[in-house]
């Protein structure tokens, strides 16, 4: 597992990222309960629409739709609410190839939606946090709101970001 998420019910969903899937546990839950697959194919790594290859990530918005960092296949994927194993993602910032246009990611590590929708990448290999707008598609540009001048340890500059977070008055937060 690579990260952890709880929504407004107490739903827990899991990065579970070397089996390639999201898995969401009841409130409650214990060590012996089982999870369900709500996104990614178990154990099957892959680039269609109802696969992902290593999500670091996963982040669930008020109506439930799921988000996920689907780092191998640089793009970040949104699942809708009640999604199984075979409820195909849509491609929503990143997935043409890695890079660093503004429409490409280098290996996001994670993401976050915040209350107006707007989606922020920690796009790894990029050095970079990126703002990507409601509604987002395949084609959306994103701007750069952190980092993005190289890496290093300057005030301008991240180093591999991971962890993204906004605040309520909107101030981001980055585990650099």
């Amino acid at each position: 597992p690579n990260s952890v998420f709880i929504d407004g019910n107490g739903f827990l969903y899991v990065a579970d990222r070397l089996n390639h899937r999201i898995q969401k546990f009841a409130p409650g839950s214990t060590n012996s309960s089982s999870g369900v697959t709500v996104a990614g194919t178990s154990g099957s790594a892959g680039s269609s629409s109802t696969q992902l290859n290593n999500p670091t990530s996963v982040f669930v918005d008020k109506l439930g739709n799921i988000y996920v960092a689907d780092q191998s296949n640089h793009r970040i994927q949104k699942f809708p609410a009640g999604s199984t194993s075979t409820t195909p993602g849509v491609t929503i910032a990143g997935g043409n190839g890695g890079g660093s246009a503004a429409n490409q990611l280098n290996n996001p590590y994670y993401v976050y939606v915040d209350t107006d929708g707007n989606i922020f990448v920690s796009d790894m290999s990029n050095h970079r946090v990126q703002k990507f707008p409601a509604n987002s598609t395949q084609t959306s540009n994103a701007v750069t709101v952190a980092g993005g001048n190289g890496y290093g340890s300057a005030a301008n500059k991240l180093y591999s970001p991971q962890g993204v977070f906004l605040d309520a008055s909107g101030n981001i937060y980055v585990a650099d």
